[in-house]
């Protein structure tokens, strides 16, 4: 995959009976996120918004992507925080935790009031989505 210096902005999302992403920020065990869409756009450089569905609705890191999409292999450590393991060759991509938000996740209720967050694609069906620079 050819690297541009266009950075794309991202939404990843978790459903927490998945995976639990709080607990996977907080022991820092968060490396490889599944790529099920835009596997062709993603790139080495990207900005993305990890954002965990329902209960809780919110915005819990903010990443880089640091690898093109690839089968990688997943460190165990990572492996431990999923309840549906997703298989073997899922395509993902490797991040760079920039911001950690586990302890004071960012809800879509606080978000509400934002018009830049009024297209705002978190809770749909789903685990990629586009965002934008200013979500």
């Amino acid at each position: 995959m050819e690297e541009t210096n266009t950075i794309n902005y991202w939404l990843f999302q978790a459903k927490p009976d998945s995976f639990d992403l709080p607990a996977a920020l907080r022991g820092e065990a968060l490396t490889y996120f599944p790529v099920k869409a835009h596997r062709q756009r993603i790139q080495i450089g990207d900005r993305v918004i990890l954002w965990a569905t329902a209960p809780e609705f919110a915005c819990f890191a903010l990443a880089t992507v640091t690898s093109e999409v690839g089968a990688w292999e997943w460190p165990a450590k990572d492996k431990t925080f999923w309840q549906e393991l997703p298989q073997a060759h899922t395509p993902s991509v490797q991040l760079r935790i920039d911001y950690n938000l586990w302890d004071r996740p960012i809800s879509a209720e606080q978000l509400s009031t934002n018009p830049a967050f009024e297209d705002f694609n978190a809770g749909l069906p789903g685990t990629n989505y586009r965002a934008t620079a200013a979500q």
